[in-house]
């Protein structure tokens, strides 16, 4: 073989405990991320009755400046926070999670759609710092060989993200609470009841994005408590050193064949000169 098996490489990557409570945040974050985005446009058009066209023009800022900010200082905080500790990443992720909790329970809350838009960009700047140092983590405490797969396997947990929205829509029908929606045309026609009332999302969206922030926050600072440990017990199991010892040894055959395959092709090459030689003076 000439590399490590994918047997090997993912028996390695679940039997650490830092990876797996980082996948358990990740799962959790996303789950939070895709229940904003796929509902709450309609949480502001319900709630508080405005047109999408001011609705798309507030989300058009908060996310180009509160998402877009954050990311570049979320990336540049965590690597501050690394130098003075091992689980530095992990903490800033837990700790962005948690104080985006008021904020968005803040934009779920307000009487005023402006003040509700103002606590979202706070959400948004806390939310977002996440995903740059969370990758990073995994780079950082997982072997070179296996780090593409590391990468992929952790993407994978946004497209668990995607049973949220359905999850959530579900817990509309749960809760039962309703919003009169006579003054929304454009809802009244398609979602509402025989009363001309629509479902109010803001008690689901306290439930998926506050809850599943809260334990993104508990999962990552789970995770930076494995990473100190990781780091002070940092040593490759038996199985993969011995499937390393095995695939040097082979190459080491490899290199000698090869190197006994080149001295072989340069002696037929002299001697076909010397045959030319010959053949040439009889000429």
């Amino acid at each position: 073989s000439k590399g490590i098996s994918l047997k090997s490489k993912l028996r390695y990557l679940f039997t650490r405990p830092f990876f797996i409570f980082l996948l358990l945040a990740s799962i959790s974050r996303f789950f939070a991320g895709y229940s904003i985005g796929a509902w709450i446009q309609i949480f502001y058009r319900r709630v508080y009755g405005i047109s999408p066209t001011t609705i798309a023009l507030w989300l058009m800022f908060i996310i180009t400046f509160g998402g877009l900010s954050a990311s570049a200082i979320g990336g540049y905080l965590s690597d501050i926070w690394s130098k003075f500790s091992t689980g530095g990443k992990n903490w800033l992720c837990s700790t962005c999670s948690f104080l985006a909790v008021p904020f968005m329970i803040g934009a779920l809350l307000s009487d005023d759609y402006k003040v509700s838009f103002l606590f979202l960009l706070g959400e948004y700047f806390f939310a977002e710092m996440w995903l740059g140092p969370a990758i990073a983590i995994s780079h950082d405490n997982i072997p070179a060989f296996m780090r593409s797969l590391c990468t992929g396997i952790y993407m994978t947990t946004s497209a668990l993200g995607g049973f949220a929205p359905m999850i959530l829509g579900y817990l509309n029908t749960l809760f039962d609470k309703r919003i009169d929606s006579t003054n929304l045309e454009s809802f009244s026609k398609y979602y509402s009841s025989d009363d001309g009332s629509v479902l109010d999302p803001t008690y689901s969206l306290f439930v998926m994005v506050v809850g599943f922030y809260t334990l993104s926050g508990i999962f990552f600072a789970i995770s930076g408590f494995f990473v100190n440990y990781h780091h002070k017990h940092n040593k490759l199991p038996s199985y993969l050193i011995n499937e390393i010892n095995s695939i040097s040894s082979n190459n080491d055959e490899d290199d000698q064949n090869n190197e006994r395959d080149e001295i072989i092709d340069l002696d037929i090459e002299h001697e076909d000169s010397e045959y030319l030689d010959i053949n040439n003076k009889i000429d």
